[in-house]
């Protein structure tokens, strides 16, 4: 009895923080369309809310980490998929300047570069979206576990690996 008790409240916690995101999401991305769904036990971590733009049938796992950090954005299109453990980062440790020896780390040595995403692109899980990356193109598929360093404005392609490169053209 006791069990069946806290087995219902821990479905009761989770059903209200996913109502409760899903509220906070609307309420604060920069802009948002229709039909955002996030899927899983476990809710994404988005960062810099302000500055990120999702468009129309966005979907989200679980585990999904997105930073939109200082002034730059993250714009996601039209049917847009983000599998679990996927990460979307804009700002990165500046290294030329720390190579040049400026010793004051509590210096701001970021690098802030926004992020665009095309419509009708996959995001396979554990792909990592560095910063400036730009995917232009529709129909995208980013292959699980890839390290995407630069863009792509190729459309019906499939981009994989560390750095990530075309793998393979559709028709």
């Amino acid at each position: 009895m006791i069990y069946k008790l806290l087995n219902k409240l821990r479905q009761t916690k989770y059903l209200l923080n996913r109502y409760f995101f899903h509220i906070f999401l609307k309420s604060n991305l920069k802009g948002i369309k229709k039909g955002m769904k996030i899927y899983g036990n476990f809710l994404p971590v988005i960062k810099g809310v302000k500055n990120i733009t999702i468009g129309e049938n966005f979907r989200i796992n679980e585990y999904v980490y997105i930073n939109a950090r200082g002034t730059s954005e993250i714009i996601i299109g039209d049917s847009v998929t983000i599998s679990s453990y996927a990460k979307l980062i804009t700002a990165t440790y500046d290294v030329q300047r720390l190579m040049n020896g400026e010793k004051d780390l509590f210096l701001d040595i970021h690098n802030d570069r926004s992020i665009v995403i095309g419509n009708n692109c996959w995001i396979g899980m554990g792909a990592l979206i560095l910063p400036g990356v730009n995917l232009l193109g529709e129909n995208i598929i980013i292959a699980a576990g890839s390290v995407v360093s630069k863009g792509f404005s190729e459309s019906n392609v499939l981009i994989g690996g560390n750095p990530a490169k075309i793998i393979k053209n559709y028709v």
